[in-house]
């Protein structure tokens, strides 16, 4: 027999999730995924516009209108309350590579609505390539 006291037991049932907590997710194939809670915080924008911090390895979604320049539209999955936006290209410029789905359960809130989230050590390539691209400022 194990000592148990070093080990957490998984427990059968359903999961419950902290529906006012905002997340976040990217998934491999460079589309966002906002939760209601997420999207909600933002003022719940038609659009954002994107940017990355190659200092910090963080992305932040700005608030937007679709006609703003660079802005990105998001669409509502029918399944449920969050929003999606296809970011593949931004993806691609700044070589943001993540492996599998990166969740940022933990996104910076400003008060104008943008989110800050900070990339894994993974998601994004070495510096040396990173400051070929140049800074990129809000």
């Amino acid at each position: 027999m194990m000592e148990t006291q070093m080990w957490t037991e998984y427990q059968t049932g359903k999961r419950v999730r902290d529906r006012t907590a905002l997340v976040v997710s990217l998934w491999a194939n460079g589309i966002f995924r906002l939760n209601a809670a997420a999207y909600t915080a933002m003022g719940k924008p038609p659009a954002v516009r994107l940017f990355f911090n190659r200092a910090e390895r963080a992305l932040a979604l700005v608030p937007a209108n679709i006609g703003d320049q660079n802005a990105r539209g998001f669409r509502r999955l029918k399944s449920c309350e969050s929003h999606i936006l296809s970011a593949l290209g931004f993806c691609k410029q700044f070589d943001i590579v993540p492996e599998k789905a990166t969740v940022f359960d933990r996104p910076k809130q400003s008060v104008d609505g943008t989110l800050t989230l900070y990339l894994p050590a993974t998601a994004a390539k070495d510096d040396r390539q990173l400051a070929a691209l140049g800074p990129t400022e809000l």
